[in-house]
């Protein structure tokens, strides 16, 4: 068993969370367990124990990846046609800001948004 240290910074804000794998265990059944918090950001400062901190950076990132994945599964991107994912507030509500997308698009990623558990009150497009 050798534990490796990883120092993360998601996309979704500027924390920095230093945290321990198991490099001796397959990819699928490694754990990823947080050692510490490098820099916290505003929005999760008041998360002060590491494993905390690594929680609601890591579901916020997911989420955002996972809409991404949405995005990507109905409409192809390019200069004209971008996303952009915004945390602007405490409330953690991603935001989604889409640039050139058609009604007929925007109504399909609206009605993601709407039925999905996993954005619903969670992700709102702008």
């Amino acid at each position: 068993m050798a534990l490796r240290v990883t120092r993360w910074s998601p996309d979704t804000c500027p924390c920095v969370i230093d945290y321990e794998w198991d490099d001796a265990l397959p990819q699928e059944a490694r754990v990823h367990v947080a050692n510490a918090i490098v820099q916290a950001c505003a929005a999760h400062a008041a998360a002060t124990a590491p494993a905390a901190h690594l929680v609601l950076v890591l579901e916020e990132n997911q989420r955002k990846n996972l809409f991404d994945t949405e995005v990507q599964a109905r409409v192809v991107l390019s200069e004209t046609r971008r996303v952009e994912y915004i945390y602007p507030d405490s409330t953690r509500v991603l935001n989604v800001r889409l640039t050139g997308f058609t009604t007929a698009q925007r109504t399909a990623l609206q009605g993601v948004v709407n039925t999905d558990a996993r954005f619903v009150g969670k992700v709102v497009l702008i």
